[in-house]
This record gives C-alpha cells, structure tokens and sequence, in this order.
C-alpha cells in the first residue's frame, strides 16, 4: 500500500513502544548549549556606522542585531575584550551576508599589544553557512578578528554575532542529508530535501500558499536536540512558526512555539530548548505578507554528537560547483565541451564533467549531450545547467551567425496600443548577405516609461497607461528603438455641476460623465464611487448629496482611475422667527443712549446672533445676550430701532420688533463730568473704532473698521511714555465669519518718533486675535498720503473648497472648518513679506481626547502653487478649550491640522519620537512615504531648506536674483532655500564662491547654522564660558576657530551633544535623524513648538 500522507510515511510501528518509553527521559538531560564568554564583553571596532550597529551588537548574543563597519575601506577589525586571561579553544562567526565567502584572521593577544595568530583566512574562498567555526587553543585576554575581503564587492562588513569559546566541541549538525518529508511540494527541483541539504542556494518550497505548510525532518534515531535554526528564503519577511518533537512520529510535542513572532527573519530565527526525539516538524502559520509562500532555505537540528564523543573532523565536503566559463558564445554549427569543476569545503577542487547532468533551457537554440558538448543549432540564447550531487552551475550561451549582423529593426517604428491590452512585437537582425533572422525572444528590452508601457523578454508588449514610450532592443552590440503611443477609451469624467448650494435635509443630484478619447461620452452616475470630505455635514450617493449640517464640504467622485470633485455647501433653509408677542423694550433713556431689551427669537438651528439697526441702518451686531445700549447718540432726538435674528447658516429674519425712542433733551439733565483715562495701570490701552457693515460684490456685506488719527497717536505715546515694553492698544470686533477691513489713519505712524519694543495692535475677533507690533506699522506705512489697511477674511464656499482640496492628500484632521486669511496692504498692494518681523495670532477652538495636540500645527495654503506648509505654532490646553498660537512671517491663508505620521524603519530607532513630530508638523520628509532611512547623510543644501521650512519662512520662496554662489542654479530645487538662508545670513559660501550643496554636512556647520537661526529670531543665549563648555572633549581642537562659539552655545543649550562623554566629532558627518533631532530641540529652545 503506498503511503501518501506525509505524517503516513514518518509511522514506523515498531518504534512505537521504545518511543513512548523514550520520552519519559526526554526532560531529564542535561547537556545545553555552551555560553560564549564574549558574552556582553567590552569591544571596540575600527569604524562604525552608527549607534543602531554599534561593536557592542556582535557581542550580544542576538543574531537580529549587528555590528557594521562605517566604511568600505579594508581591513576592518573588531577587538573584544574577555576582562582576563582565558583558554580560547573556538571562534564562531555569523557574517550578514551568508552566502558571500569572507577572507579574514583571528589573533590573540595577552596585553592588548602583542598579537598571536589563532587563525588564518585571508584566502578563504568558500562560503560558510551557516557560520565561520574556527578552532586552536590559546591562552588570551583579548581576541580580534580582521576582515581583509567579502565575496561581494562593495558591501559593507556587517557581523552579527562574533562568538568566543572555550571548548573545542561547537554543537553538532544532526539534520544535514537526513530524510525530510513535506505537506506539499512545488516540484522536485524544490522538494522537502533540500531544506536539508547544507546549500543556503537551495530551497524547499510548498506548492500552494494555503497555511499552515510543514516540514518534517526524520534524524533515524533518538537524539539529543538543543538547538533549531530556521533560514526562510525572503530574509525580509515576519514568519509566524511552530517547532514540534516526536519519538514515534505520532505524538507531537512543542519543542518552541512562535506563532505571534513580529520579528523578521534577517538573518535565520534560532529555537533553544533540550530534547531528546526522533521527529521534528517545523509548521509556517503565518506570514506579514498575504499570498507569500513559506519557502525554507534550511532547516538545520543541532545537538551534541551522537555518540557522546567530541564533535569528528568531518571530511571535506563539495561546497560549490562551476563551469569553466561563466557564459558562453558559440557559432550556429560549430561545438564547444563543458568542463565542470567541484570546490571542496577544504580548498581543493575536481573535474566532474563525467558525472555531471547538463541541460539547456532552449535546446532549439543550443543543443547539448550527455558528456556535456554543446551545439549550436539556431541563433539565440539558452542557459546552461550543469548539476552534480544537488548543486547546480549555470551559464548564458549565445548562438551566433557565421555572418555579421549590419543593423536591428524593429517590425513597426510606432506601435499603437490601448490601455490593458498587449501586443507582439518582431524584431530582426539583417546581415551582410542581406538576410535577416528573427531575434525577438533573443534580445534584451528596456522601456522609457514602464508607467506607460512595458516590454517583456518574448517581445510582448503592455499598455498600462495612457501616453508615449521608447522601447529599446539591444541583441550581440546592436540597437533599435520605437515608439509606442499608449490610448485609454476613457480620458477624463465630469459632473455636470461643479459647486452648487443645498439645505439641510434636502438631496441635490448630480450626473457623471465618463469622455472617451474617440469623442463618445457615457452616463456613469450609478456605477461611480464618491465619498463626502465631511459626512456629518453632507451625505453623498449616486442618488445625489444631502444636507446634513450648514457646512462646506468636499464630494469626491472617482471612475476608471480619473477623478472629479464637486465644492457643496450646505445652507438652512428656514428663518429664524419671532413670537406673536415680540417686542423692543427700551429703558435708561439719556441725552445719548438707551438700553434696548428684546425677546429671544427661536431657529431650529439656533440662534447665534442679532443685528440691531438704527433708522435702518445696521448698527452693530451681537452674540450671546438680549440686550444692548445705545450710545453715540444725539440729545433731543428721535430714532427708530429695530431688532433681526441670525443662525449658524448666516440666515437672518426679516420680521424682527422695532420700537421709536426719542433722547433727552440738553436742558433735560446736567452734564457729567468727564473720567480721564490713564493707561499706565494696565498692558492693553483700549482704542475707539468706529465698524460699519458695507455692501460687497454677490449681495454680501463687508466690515470697514475705521480708526481716528488722534485716539491712535495719544495711545501710543501714552503705551511709550509709561514705558511699559508689553503694552497693547487693543480692539474687539464683531466676527460676523466674512472680510473685515481695517484702515489706519494717513500718516498715523510717520510722525511717531519712540516706540516701546514690544507694544503692538491687538485685534480681537471672535475666538481668535491678531498682535501687529507696531514697529511693522511703522515700517510699511506709506511716507506721504495713502493707506495701510489690514484684511482678515474667512474663506467659504469655492475657496474653502480648494483649501480641503490641498489638505485632503495630507490625510489630514483639519480643525478650522473655515480657513482664515490675513494681509497687510500699502496703497493698495499686499505686502508679502514682513522681513524677519512675526506677527503672533491666537486661535482658540474646541478639542477632545481623541485629537492628538502633540502633532496638531497651523500650516500656510497657497491656492496659486498648490503648495502648504509648517507654521510656528504652540498650543496651551485649558479643560477642553485649546488656544493656537502662531508666528507668520507674512500674510496668507491659514488653517490647524493634526497628521500621524510614521516610518517602517523607525520602530526601534532611537530618534523615532522627534523625527515623526517633525514630519507630522510638515518640517522634514521621508525618503519614502513609509522609509525614512534615518542614518543616511544629509547634504549642506538640504539641512539649509529644513533650516528655513523650520523658521516658518519657506513661502518667500522664489528665485528674484542671481544666486551669489557659482555652483547653485536658479533651476535647482534647494536655489530658493539656499538663497533665503543666505539673505537671513544662515549659511556661508567657501572662498572661490561655491556654497557645495549636495556635499555632506559636518557637525560643526549644523551646529554654527543653528546658532544663527537663534539669533535671527532674538533667541540667543551667549556661552557664559567657552572654554568650559568645549574643554571636556578631547577632540575640541579640532573645531574650527569660526564654529567655537557656535559650538559652545549649542551645546550650553543642549541642542547638540558629544557623540561620546568625551568625543565631539565636529568634522563628521551628519545624519538624518542627528539633523531632525537638532531642528526639533532648536523649535523647542526658540518656542516654535511645544
């Protein structure tokens, strides 16, 4: 009876009782694997790449973590100390790289000085997996090893483990060549055998990736087993895993269970534990990658000898096979022999051409026999496999022509094509008798735009996108290009409508066109996606968007990979009403106020507010109360009020009370006497404004808020006379959510000769507020006739619209519903810049719990270039009312957002906080939207743009003026950074006028960037001893004489630290996250941030 189940296979009866009775002893061994004594050992090496691969990572006892070299330069060495002298029998080494050979030595030494041979490898050519075990007997304190040569030129030396014994006996290798048996297999090329061959090249691999897959490994006896080392074929995977133990093939025991593993497989997972079995099945449950297959490169079983002994010399195995050539080029007719040589695991080498296989995987091309000769028998290519004891060799073959090739062609010089369709292409070789042969399978493609269309290396072609490529064919040194027009049916989709208004609980349809490119269009509506931007505002479907809440939103509309978007707001549609018995009481009647009292009007949105008009003009209007004094009036005469309610939608009643008042009389009440005002006991000077609501363009109103020249002028002089340098002339304004536009007097500022520092206008609107230092004022004032007027606008509608739009892609929490714009003017023209001068303003709103404060910062929207970004912002939390404060160097559009943030590479990084503060404030980026690569260098120009995206000052960006350094270009994507930092004198060229951008930044200049950047913003802080704050580091004369007190002052502050208690580094490099982690304690020092 044949047995097919794999479990069927493994059954052996007889073995049945000895199995049971054996494992009743199994927990009573006591042999474990031997503890190195570098373990933990104090060790240096002679370059390092960084703190994350530091020498110490060797010497850890974990093969997840690694020492790497910080340089390609050879010799590179790793010096551990054992902290006394100790006999040394073994060296066990785990190289990262476990399928390149390493040259290397190992000596001793007593003192740290003297150096004894313990082994020499510098001409190693094998590779050893799945690890270098080297042996002798020395008695030593210290143990270095040198690595002269890595198999793979240009990588790294990279150790993972650098492990010191002192037994001679390393665990033995019990599952190498055993029998294996699988749960399924792809074919005999991958089957369950060569998990256990010893070859990391080979791989058992299952033939569905259906989990669980397992792997069963049959030892032919009961053996001690303390060790299992696992080698997955995609070292960058996370494998889910469980190892179990059997006597009898029957009963299973856990032997390691890994099935909630997070960690990846870099480079093999290793399982400890002490048993004695027959049977050990390794079963994949799992993998981070959906669809991955389980493939096993190893599966290697470690235990003591078998029979007790020491560990034998074992005899030397074939580690690799090779042909005499590693390809081949062969006329069509003519033969060539193969010769295939096998590498010994002790240097030596033997001719087994008699005894290998050989196959060739295009016989129609190159024909090959059973004693390894080949033919050529038509032109093209094949690969050459020759195999020998389940290794293989390969090698490319090419058959040529007798005669020469003159030129390539293709069959067509433009190809046409839709998207998602493929086409074959032919491709000729013509020759100097004037024949041509078909090459297509035989050439090698490249393609211009694989996002347009790709080439496969049968001559097949793809559309995958609309637009135009160049496909390229090189065969034997010649080329031949075409062109390839790639054309989608579909080109764009539209609505019909692309902004348009709804009321609360009302549906507005839509139709969504798909155009094709032959001029045909397509009704799609039903079978298109949408979503809302904010659903508690509108709903959105096929049928149409509904109004939920008064609001603007977004509607996204996608089809066929093109989108639309539609701008929706959202209005009440009912007006807020009065009662039958509304009224206007007016009480306090004097010569020139009254109180007016009315009674609440009701919305089913709620009332916000009330505007009071006086003879039918609007007065003012008011938030919160039902009630408001009169003033400003005339004695003796007569005035009709009256009183309208508004809602959240801006929707205002139209039958409001009113009521006639008529003023006292001058002879009706004696004059009071006038109260002076005197400033000097409060830091906010209150100014009298006069607000009048205007007719603006679409039937909307504006706010024109006027100032009188003497009222202005008497408060600051009386703010400066008192001295007080924190003062504010402060105004509250009525936020009614559109323009308002305030006009300072002519002149008001020219003739103002002393200004505190620090006193400034404080413009109160709403939740919010504006501080202009009047030194601005001062500054942009026009010197003759004209005005300064200053704009605070909310955005809604189509312009909010556009606003989400750009924020959208950021994913984003946007916090303001309607974005807020300032901007001061001088006769008329927007001043874009305030020059170093910011301007603080307040934002209060509500927040809860589940907003995370830490990454939530304002950000500048350019509507032209499409472009946000950071603005200097703190925020204090008080119960659930939390206020913005931002720093603008300019005007603009501005809104608060929250955005997390994170890096794949970051999980364990030391810089991992701050980093991802940074990039979730929009300061720094990744290399990636998932990578980060935080211990890449980072060049001169790119920290000068960090540097000036950090001070808020990225918006002035654009090239005006020829740059002052000879190797940055007005076409250079840092040329607008570069040329802000340096006008902000923030970076330095070098003396023949380069500024070097791409060169890597030092440490010193980082440091002296910073400083600068202090002082820009009056942040300074002088060190209060140079020298006692450089002194303790021993290379402190090595910093250069125009950095020192750049230095010092960083480092008094803390934004920098020595690379060791000792060591500065001045001149070294800096990395991506030394950079990051500057920038974030500088906003930090200079309150940018939290």
């Amino acid at each position: 009876m044949m047995m097919n189940n794999p479990r069927q296979r493994l059954i052996f009866p007889a073995l049945i009782v000895l199995g049971l009775l054996g494992f009743l002893f199994l927990f009573l061994q006591h042999t474990y694997a031997e503890i190195p004594v570098s373990l933990g050992k104090s060790v240096v090496a002679s370059t390092v790449s960084g703190a994350t691969y530091s020498a110490e990572k060797a010497v850890d006892g974990s093969i997840y973590t690694k020492w790497s070299a910080g340089s390609l330069t050879l010799p590179q060495s790793l010096t551990v100390d054992l902290g006394q002298n100790i006999t040394v029998q073994r060296t066990e080494t785990i190289f990262d790289d476990a399928a390149s050979s390493y040259q290397y030595r190992i000596d001793s030494s007593l003192d740290g000085i003297n150096w004894t041979s313990f082994v020499d490898k510098t001409s190693n050519v094998a590779a050893s997996y799945p690890r270098y075990i080297d042996t002798g007997n020395v008695m030593a304190r210290y143990m270095r090893i040198t690595v002269s040569g890595v198999g793979t030129p240009g990588n790294f030396v990279v150790i993972n483990q650098f492990d010191i014994f002192q037994s001679a006996a390393p665990l033995y290798l019990l599952s190498q060549g055993k029998t294996a048996a699988a749960s399924s297999v792809f074919s005999a090329s991958w089957d369950a055998g060569k998990a256990v061959d010893g070859l990391i090249s080979s791989s058992w691999a299952p033939s569905s990736n259906n989990l669980p897959q397992w792997l069963v490994v049959d030892l032919g006896q009961n053996l001690n087993v303390l060790q299992a080392e696992t080698t997955y074929t995609n070292k960058n995977e996370i494998y889910k895993y469980k190892i179990d133990f059997s006597v009898d093939g029957i009963n299973w025991y856990p032997f390691s269970d890994q099935s909630t593993n997070s960690k990846l497989s870099n480079p093999r997972y290793i399982d400890l534990g002490n048993v004695t079995a027959r049977y050990f099945r390794i079963s994949t449950v799992g993998i981070g990658s959906v669809g991955a297959f389980p493939n096993i490169a190893e599966f290697n079983l470690y235990g003591p000898n078998d029979d007790g002994g020491s560990t034998p010399t074992p005899n030397p195995t074939i580690s690799s096979i090779t042909l005499n050539n590693s390809s081949y080029s062969i006329n069509q007719g003519s033969t060539s022999p193969l010769v295939v040589t096998a590498n010994n695991s002790d240097g030596s080498t033997t001719d087994v051409t008699s005894s290998a296989t050989f196959s060739s995987s295009n016989p129609a091309s190159v024909s090959i026999s059973n004693s390894g000769v080949m033919t050529g028998v038509t032109l093209g290519n094949s690969t050459i496999t020759a195999s020998y004891h389940s290794l293989t060799a390969t090698a490319a073959a090419t058959v040529t022509s007798p005669l020469t090739i003159t030129r390539l062609a293709f069959d067509y010089s433009t190809y046409s094509i839709n998207t998602n369709a493929y086409r074959t292409i032919t491709l000729n070789a013509y020759m100097t008798d004037g024949s041509y042969q078909n090459v297509t399978s035989s050439a090698s493609y490249t393609t211009s735009s694989a996002s347009v269309a790709t080439i496969n290396a049968y001559g097949s072609l793809y559309g995958n996108s609309a637009g135009s490529a160049t496909i390229t064919a090189t065969y034997n040194g010649f080329s031949a290009s075409s062109s390839v027009i790639v054309t989608s049916l579909i080109n764009s989709i539209s609505a019909d409508i692309s902004a348009f208004n709804v009321n609360v609980g009302s549906i507005h349809s839509m139709v969504i066109t798909a155009h094709e490119s032959n001029g045909t269009s397509t009704n799609v509506t039903t079978s298109a996606s949408y979503s809302s931007s904010n659903s508690s505002m509108a709903s959105v479907s096929s049928n149409g968007v509904t109004g939920v809440s008064p609001g603007s939103v977004t509607i996204t509309v996608t089809y066929g990979g093109y989108t639309a978007y539609i701008y929706v707001t959202v209005e009440n549609s009912s007006l807020p009403t009065w009662g039958a018995n509304a009224s206007i009481v007016p009480s306090g009647v004097t010569q020139t106020s009254v109180l007016l009292t009315w009674s609440g009007a009701l919305d089913d949105l709620g009332v916000t507010g009330y505007r009071i008009y006086q003879n039918s003009n609007l007065l003012t209007t008011v938030s919160g109360v039902t009630s408001f004094t009169v003033d400003k009036l005339s004695a003796g005469q007569s005035y009709t009020f009256k009183v309208e309610a508004g809602d959240a939608s801006q929707k205002w009643s139209i039958t409001g009370p009113s009521v006639y008042v008529s003023t006292l009389a001058l002879a009706d009440l004696a004059s009071p006497t006038p109260t002076p005002f005197s400033a000097s006991t409060s830091s906010e000077i209150p100014l009298d404004i006069s607000l009048v609501r205007e007719d603006a363009e679409g039937g909307k109103l504006i706010s024109k808020v006027r100032i009188e020249a003497s009222a202005l002028n008497k408060s600051i002089n009386d703010a400066s006379s008192n001295g007080n340098s924190l003062a504010a002339i402060s105004f509250k304004l009525e936020d009614y959510k559109d323009t308002t536009v305030i006009e300072f007097p002519e002149k008001a500022f020219n003739d103002i000769t002393t200004i505190s520092p620090g006193l400034s206008v404080l413009i109160k609107f709403g939740t919010s507020s504006i501080r202009l230092p009047v030194s601005l004022l001062k500054k942009y004032a026009p010197p003759e006739s004209g005005k300064l007027t200053f704009k605070i606008h909310s955005l809604t509608g189509d312009e909010e619209g556009k606003v989400k739009k750009l924020i959208s892609p950021m994913k984003a929490n946007q916090l303001l519903p309607s974005s807020l714009q300032f901007s001061l003017s001088a006769n008329g023209v927007e001043i874009p810049s305030y020059e170093g001068i910011y301007v603080e303003s307040t934002i209060t709103i509500t927040t809860d719990e589940s907003l995370s404060l830490a990454n939530a910062t304002a950000v500048w929207i350019n509507l032209k270039s499409g472009k946000t970004g950071f603005v200097p912002t703190t925020s204090t939390t008080d119960n659930n009312l939390t206020t913005f404060t931002l720093k603008v160097p300019y005007g603009g559009i501005f809104n608060l957002v929250s955005i997390e943030k994170h890096f794949t590479d970051l999980s364990q990084h030391w810089a991992k906080s701050d980093l991802e503060l940074l990039a979730s404030k929009l300061i720094i980026n990744g290399v990636s939207n998932t990578v980060f690569a935080p211990d890449q260098e980072i060049s001169r120009a790119q920290f000068a743009a960090l540097l000036i995206r950090s001070l808020g000052l990225q918006s002035e960006g654009t090239v005006n003026a020829k740059s002052k350094f000879k190797d940055v270009k007005s076409s250079d994507w840092f040329a607008a950074e570069v040329q802000i930092a340096s006008s902000k004198g923030l970076i330095d060229g070098y003396e023949d006028g380069s500024f070097k951008p791409l060169a890597a930044i030092t440490r010193e200049q980082m440091a002296t960037m910073i400083y600068r950047a202090q002082k820009l913003v009056d942040h300074i802080s002088n060190p209060a001893n140079l020298d006692s704050a450089l002194t303790k580091y021993t290379d402190q004369e090595k910093v250069g004489a125009w950095a020192r007190t750049s230095l010092a002052a960083t480092l008094q502050d803390g934004l920098i630290q020595g690379v060791t208690e000792t060591n500065l580094a001045p001149q070294s490099n800096a990395t991506r996250a030394q950079a990051g982690v500057m920038l974030k304690r500088l906003l930090q020092n200079i309150k940018f941030i939290n």
